[in-house]
C-alpha cells in the first residue's frame, strides 16, 4: 500500500523533531528555574551583612573619629565627612567633636569644586573686624567630599600635622564660633548650634 508509506513518512519526521526539541527546551527550562532561585537566594550588596567596599569612584560617608583611627584605610579614597574646621591663624585643621585620637588633619584644598559649593572666604569677607579679617580665629561645622592625600606626618604649618585632607567640595559650612574655640569651649548658645549640626546628615 504506497498511500500508507507516504503518510507515514511525515508522521515519523514529526517524532524525530519532537525527540531533537524536547531536550533542549527542558534544558533551558531548568536553567532559568536555577537562576531565578540563586538570585532571590543571595544577599543584596549594601545590606547589614555586607559592608560595601570602599573604591576610588565612589564617595563613602565616614566618621571623622574612624579617619584618625585607621588614616591608611581611607588614604586616597573619596569619603565625605562632618566635623570642625578652625580656620585660624596657622591652623587649618578638622577635627571630630569628641575622639580619643590625638592625631591633627591639615586642611587644604579648593573649598567650593562642586556645583552649588559653599566658599568658606564668604565668611572672611563678611568679618567686621579688619584685623580678624586678616589672620582669623573661626570655627565652622562643615561637612565635606575630599581625600586624604598624606599619612605619614609632617604637613601643614611648621610641619606639625599628622596628616593632610584635601577638600574637593564643601557641602555645607556653618559658622559657630570667632574665636577659633573648640565645641567643648564654647558658651551654651552656641553649643545648642552644634548640637543641631551633629544632627545633620
Amino acid at each position: 500500500m504506497p498511500g500508507a508509506n507516504i503518510r507515514a513518512q511525515p508522521m515519523s519526521k514529526l517524532k524525530l523533531l519532537s525527540a531533537l526539541l524536547f531536550p533542549g527546551i527542558l534544558f533551558l527550562a531548568c536553567c532559568s528555574s536555577y537562576q531565578a532561585n540563586n538570585a532571590s537566594s543571595s544577599t543584596p550588596a549594601g545590606t547589614p551583612n555586607q559592608s560595601p567596599a570602599i573604591s576610588d569612584n565612589m564617595t563613602t560617608d565616614v566618621d571623622l573619629c574612624e579617619l584618625l583611627q585607621s588614616p591608611e584605610k581611607y588614604e586616597r579614597k573619596n569619603v565625605r565627612i562632618k566635623g570642625y574646621f578652625c580656620d585660624c591663624f596657622e591652623n587649618a585643621t578638622l577635627y571630630p567633636a569628641n575622639c580619643a585620637v590625638q592625631k591633627k588633619i591639615w586642611v587644604q584644598g579648593s573649598l567650593a569644586r562642586c556645583k552649588n559649593a559653599i566658599h568658606i572666604d564668604a565668611f572672611r569677607w563678611a568679618a567686621k573686624d579688619p584685623g580678624e579679617n586678616t589672620f582669623g580665629g573661626w570655627t565652622f561645622g562643615v561637612i565635606a567630599q575630599g581625600r586624604l592625600t598624606g599619612t605619614k606626618g609632617g604637613y601643614g604649618h611648621m610641619n606639625q600635622f599628622d596628616l593632610q585632607f584635601d577638600v574637593d567640595c564643601l557641602e555645607y559650612a556653618e559658622l559657630l564660633d570667632r574665636n577659633g574655640k573648640r565645641p567643648s569651649e564654647m558658651t551654651k548658645d552656641q553649643q545648642r548650634k552644634v548640637e543641631e549640626f551633629e544632627r545633620l546628615k
